[in-house]
């Protein structure tokens, strides 16, 4: 079994409020390989994926951070592994973000406090502890984003899978766009930012997030196989999305995926 699956796909904030969306839960995405679970992001969609898996069926449970908005570790203290007994590794490359991912358990902001914790928690600010533990590459970047958020390259013998989430890639403020291409270069699928469109600008110029025909430049240039938008706007409608991807197709080379709660894709192409 290998699949990358779509738990939260909405940026900035959760709730369902338009009619024909996506999904309403924020950012979540998770690989399984090899009895091995890597989780990308806490945000509410983190809570389904463990009211769906179970722990128990997992050699290795990995949590993956971006950053510490908090539409991407607000369903930490929803996270059901961590009552049950379970070692979840957490690694960022900032142990603020670290701090501000757990200090949601504080018996204040919630009821429970991270004592009230079962599982093991075992934090990690370098990648490279993980790589021979989950048989994995990790590769990071900067992204154009506030908030020191990073993005993700994780290859393994079975999948190359890019999670650039928040990334503003039309006014580059750490990381140029020929970077962002050498980064991602033949990936097998890009999951990227697409939450704004033309109409967003000028007022969402510097918000931290890209336009959906950037998102298309970069996989075009980067030569991926698969684009999957992601970080919907919470007011963008499904089909706006749908008509905005009929346009970017005509000068695509990549397949385009809008992504929404509950894709399944087979890493083997099964």
């Amino acid at each position: 079994m290998s699949k990358l699956k779509f738990w939260g796909v909405q940026g900035s904030c959760p709730g369902g409020y338009v009619k024909d969306s996506y999904g309403c839960n924020s950012p979540c995405v998770s690989i399984e390989e090899n009895k091995n679970l890597i989780i990308l992001d806490a945000g509410t969609g983190i809570r389904n994926l463990s009211t769906k898996l179970k722990s128990q069926n997992y050699k290795n449970i990995l949590l993956l951070i971006t950053h510490s908005h908090w539409d991407h570790i607000q369903g930490f203290p929803f996270f059901n592994f961590l009552h049950e007994d379970c070692t979840i590794h957490i690694y960022s490359h900032n142990k603020n973000h670290l701090e501000s991912l757990t200090g949601q358990l504080n018996g204040v902001n919630f009821p429970l406090k991270v004592d009230d914790i079962v599982a093991n928690l075992k934090f990690h600010s370098n990648f490279k502890e993980l790589e021979s533990l989950f048989n994995i590459s990790i590769d990071i970047i900067n992204t154009n984003h506030h908030g020191d958020c990073i993005g993700f390259r994780i290859k393994s013998e079975t999948s190359d899978i890019c999670y650039l989430p928040d990334n503003q890639l039309h006014n580059h403020t750490k990381t140029t766009l020929e970077e962002f291409i050498n980064f991602c270069k033949n990936t097998n699928y890009l999951i990227h930012d697409a939450q704004y469109t033309e109409k967003d600008m000028p007022k969402k110029e510097n918000w931290g997030h890209s336009i959906l025909k950037d998102a298309l430049k970069l996989a075009n240039s980067a030569n991926a196989k698969t684009l999957i938008l992601f970080h919907h706007d919470p007011d963008r409608k499904k089909s706006e999305i749908e008509s905005k991807i009929i346009d970017l197709k005509q000068a695509s080379t990549p397949q385009i995926i809008a992504s929404f709660e509950g894709l399944e894709l087979d890493l083997l192409g099964n």
